[in-house]
This record gives structure tokens, C-alpha cells and sequence, in this order.
């Protein structure tokens, strides 16, 4: 790598992946590009170490990779802030630090996508999902099913199909203090840097595996209730509808909140908190229009309050179905 200023900044953030780091950085140092790359990477203060792999990797590569060692653990949002203000380059590529990328041209394919096709905000591709110990689980995020080349507002807006290790996007498209103001408090982010790149151009997916990722019993996915995670997607589609967004589609942004208040009523109501259930629910009822996508989880949310046993029978035979199929 010589003195111009990278192409694309590589986007870490670690914390006790002591485990994981090395795979991580030697996935991204494996890279074949005819341009130049740097590697941000976030180190909170770790209490293994995480810090002294990556310290060891920033000596042995000081031209490539770039650490923020935190004196105090900052946390995930903090940490992440710190690496974002950090990439300098014209592309951002997001990989954790307990993730690989497993395609050494990964980053040269998006990269010469996104250059002759300047109208795209993002793009994504799919990845292998493999546990802690590297092994593959057999399936991969997006399903292989999946076959939408290109995603817009209307898509993301309904629910996460993008896997963070996958995607490369335009830096400083939007405003960053928005994206703050939109994930305050939330469980997670990287939904929201989605729906605002979608915002600005649209997604395109390329039809290739080329990153792992690792699912761990640990991390904000896995220690996130389903009651915390329904409240902040709820919250989220409240503040996304609160914002004037330009040619924001309000009736799809609505009904994906009615479906959601229909969700926090049936998470309540498997609970057993019936009273709670029933508020969500009734929230639900000031949105006079439904859709057919919504009279499944209308269903289930007024199952499992007033019909809990049956709930319980349907939710057994959905997943004997599931496994015998």
C-alpha cells in the first residue's frame, strides 16, 4: 500500500473476541484490490486478549491498519461512533470482529460495482452462518432462496434481510447525527444505516457467498429479549414516522408499526402478561386498515391472549412441521 488515501475503509469494532480477532484482520489483510484499503478497528477495552492481537497486527501493518484502543469500555454504540467518524474513505465495508470474509476478491467485486453504478447507495451479497468454532450450520443469511436483486425503502423498511459482514456502502450519504438521533437507545444499528442508505440509492445484491457469519451465545442478538428487541423495532418505526423523510411512504411505514404493536401483543400474551397484551393490541385497533400480511399475526396476538392452550397446541404442531420439512 502506498500514501493515497484509501479507497475503502474496513469497518471493526471488537470487544473479548480474543477467539476471533485474528481470522477477522487476516480476512480483511487477505484482500486482492487494485486500490488501497484501510482497516479501522475499534478495540473497547477488552478483558482477554483482544487488545494485544490487535496491537501486535497494527505493528506488523502500520501502513493498512489503523487501531482506536479505548482507555475505559466506551460500549458497542460509542465504540462504533468512534470508528465510523474514523473511515475516511469513499466506501465503508463493515466486518466485526468475530466475522471473516471468506472470498479474497470480496471486496474488488462490490468495490467495481459501486464505481459503475453510482446511483446504488449499497450493496450486499450473502454469507455462510458458522459457529463459534467455525463450523458450518448449514444454511446462510440471506437464505439461498432469496432472489431480490435489488432492495429499496419499501423492502428494508419491513424487516433486516442484510447481514452487516456482507454490505459496502457510500461514505457520508446521510446525515450522521440522524442516524444517532435514530438509534438512541436501540438494540441494534446496523437496520438503521440500511433504511437510511436505502434512502438515498438503491441496494443492489450480488448473487455470491463470500463472508462467515458467526453466531455466538453472546452479543447484543443473543442477549436481547424478544421483548426489548419488538419494543425497539416499534420505537424505531415511531421515529422514522415522526421525521420527514422526502417521498417517505407513511402508509407502509404504518402498517409494518401495526404489525409490530400485533407482535408486542403476542410476545406479551406468550409471556402471560395479558394485561400488557391487551393495550398492544388495542393500539393496534387505531389503524383501521389491515392487509393480508397483517391477518396472520392479528391471529396469533388474539390466540394467544384470549385462547392461550390452542396458541400453545398451534405453536408445538408449527415446529414439528418445521423440522419434518
Amino acid at each position: 500500500m502506498n500514501s493515497e488515501k484509501p479507497l475503502v475503509s474496513v469497518f471493526m469494532i471488537t470487544y473479548n473476541h480474543e477467539k476471533y480477532i485474528a481470522q477477522a484482520i487476516e480476512s480483511a489483510l487477505m484482500q486482492k484490490t487494485n486500490f488501497n484499503y484501510e482497516i479501522v478497528i475499534g478495540e473497547d477495552c477488552s478483558t482477554d486478549r483482544t487488545r494485544e492481537i490487535v496491537v501486535d497486527y497494527a505493528n506488523r501493518y502500520p501502513e493498512i491498519i489503523k487501531p482506536i484502543l479505548h482507555e475505559t469500555n466506551v460500549g458497542a454504540k460509542a465504540n462504533s461512533e468512534s470508528v465510523r467518524k474514523a473511515c475516511t474513505g469513499k466506501y465503508v465495508a463493515i466486518l466485526e470482529g468475530d466475522d471473516y470474509w471468506i472470498d479474497p476478491l470480496k471486496l474488488q467485486k462490490q468495490v467495481d460495482f459501486m464505481e459503475s453504478h453510482p446511483d446504488f447507495s449499497m450493496c450486499f451479497h450473502r454469507a455462510i452462518v458458522v459457529d463459534e468454532l467455525g463450523k458450518d450450520l448449514g444454511y446462510y443469511w440471506p437464505k439461498k432462496s432469496w432472489a431480490k436483486q435489488i432492495t429499496y425503502f419499501e423492502d428494508i423498511i419491513e424487516r433486516n434481510y442484510i447481514s452487516t459482514q456482507t454490505v459496502v456502502y457510500r461514505n457520508n450519504l446521510f446525515d450522521k447525527h440522524l442516524y444517532n438521533k435514530l438509534c438512541d437507545d436501540l438494540s441494534f444499528g446496523d437496520w438503521v444505516l440500511h433504511i437510511l442508505n436505502s434512502l438515498q440509492g438503491p441496494i443492489m445484491f450480488l448473487d455470491e457467498c463470500m463472508a462467515a457469519y458467526r453466531k455466538t451465545g453472546y452479543g447484543a442478538s443473543a442477549t436481547t429479549s424478544k421483548i426489548k428487541l419488538a419494543k425497539d423495532i416499534l420505537k424505531l418505526y415511531e421515529r422514522i414516522e415522526s421525521h420527514k423523510f422526502n417521498g417517505l411512504p407513511k402508509e407502509r411505514v404504518s402498517r409494518f408499526k401495526k404489525r409490530q404493536l400485533l407482535i408486542l401483543a403476542r410476545v406479551y400474551g406468550e409471556e402471560g402478561d395479558f394485561e400488557a397484551a391487551k393495550g398492544f393490541l388495542k393500539q393496534s385497533e387505531n389503524y383501521n386498515k389491515i392487509s393480508l400480511s397483517l391477518i396472520k399475526p392479528a391471529i396469533a396476538a388474539r390466540l394467544s391472549i384470549y385462547y392461550p392452550k390452542i396458541y400453545d397446541v398451534t405453536i408445538r404442531i408449527h415446529r414439528i412441521l418445521k423440522k419434518l420439512v
